[in-house]
């Protein structure tokens, strides 16, 4: 290799990695090159300091307070996450251990470490801790051959109408869905930094914090963010949008769409199937949407580090690290086992 070739394969490199800085990744209005962390939607310049353990304000300093003395903000977390089905649930601990419960197949995940799962009635797909997709239990033969790769989200959909399909997305931000999912025949053509599935097609948020979503016949209109959009969740017919203001927007042709979304701040949203719920500052948190109230009325007083929404029920982790769930009392999802 001539020393012109190897300065031009150089110079392609490092226009590349200017690219790359000159993206916002996270969705939050800041660039790479403005911001200390661009894989945190929390963590930009003026941001709230949280306590974390993090420099959300990206002034150098960690947990600070801001500058009337008070403390930094404190920020719900545990290590703990929570994954609902139709009757399965599933958690996984800051090692990628998951424990399962229910009646359904989707209940015997693969001996793995996983960073993320999604579950569907019989069926579940996973991500492990190095970013391979798998899926196991009753799993449709269009779903049996997960693309290749190593990955950072994945999502599934299960409609009878439009077919299952499921899809995953990388470091770069590019979607890759498989599946028989109908109409589902135009796939993401830009980067998403975040992206949700629902109904017959998938939405997302790409690198100009703008929403975008594709394949959608029965989506009326595209969610509107209250400001930049930070996250993104998706129902059975419905789609929600949090904005860094901490508000939240629907939309769509479900119930979960037409339901009005809690006034005070969210930190956090999960979708069931026609149902949201959303998790405050405070560890409080809300529940909108579906007809059936026993799955968005939360208990009184209940504090939560993290929650989740899913087809008949709701379920949250609390201040002591204990699943507490509520919904349909028949949903086998209640069944919390003792260890998890």
């Amino acid at each position: 290799m001539t020393h012109t070739s190897t300065t031009l394969i150089l110079l392609a490199a490092l226009a590349g990695c200017v690219d790359d800085y000159a993206e916002d990744w996270d969705g939050d209005g800041y660039t790479a090159s403005e911001e200390c962390d661009d894989q945190r939607s929390d963590s930009f310049p003026g941001a709230d300091e949280l306590c974390d353990g993090r420099d959300n304000d990206c002034d150098l300093a960690i947990d600070e307070g801001p500058a009337d003395g008070t403390a930094c903000r404190p920020f719900p977390s545990t290590d703990r996450r929570l994954f609902l089905g139709p009757t399965a649930a599933c958690s996984l601990d800051l090692a990628g251990a998951a424990v399962c419960w229910g009646d359904s197949p989707a209940t015997e995940p693969p001996s793995e470490t996983w960073a993320q799962l999604a579950l569907a009635a019989d069926y579940a797909c996973g991500l492990s801790t190095d970013g391979v997709a798998t899926c196991w239990g009753d799993v449709p033969t269009t779903l049996r051959s997960p693309p290749m790769g190593r990955y950072v989200a994945i999502a599934v959909q299960d409609v009878p109408q439009f077919g299952e399909f499921a899809c995953v997305g990388d470091h770069a931000g590019e979607v890759t869905c498989w599946g028989a999912h109908g109409t589902f025949d135009e796939a993401p053509d830009v980067p998403l930094s975040a992206f949700a599935l629902a109904d017959d097609g998938i939405c997302g948020i790409d690198a100009d914090a703008e929403i975008r979503c594709f394949a959608h016949i029965s989506l009326q209109s595209e969610p509107v963010p209250s400001g930049v959009p930070v996250s993104i969740v998706g129902g059975l017919e419905h789609f929600c949008v949090l904005g860094d203001t901490g508000q939240a927007t629907c939309s769509g042709l479900g119930v979960g769409a037409r339901a009005t979304p809690p006034a005070a701040p969210l930190l956090a949203l999960s979708a069931g199937v026609d149902h949201t719920c959303g998790l405050h500052d405070d560890y409080l948190s809300s529940c909108w949407g579906t007809d059936d109230e026993s799955r968005v009325r939360v208990p009184e007083g209940l504090e939560l580090l993290h929650i989740a929404a899913g087809d008949s029920v709701s379920c949250g982790i609390d201040l002591d690290e204990q699943i507490t769930c509520w919904g349909d009392e028949e949903s086998p999802v209640l069944e919390v086992p003792e260890t998890w």
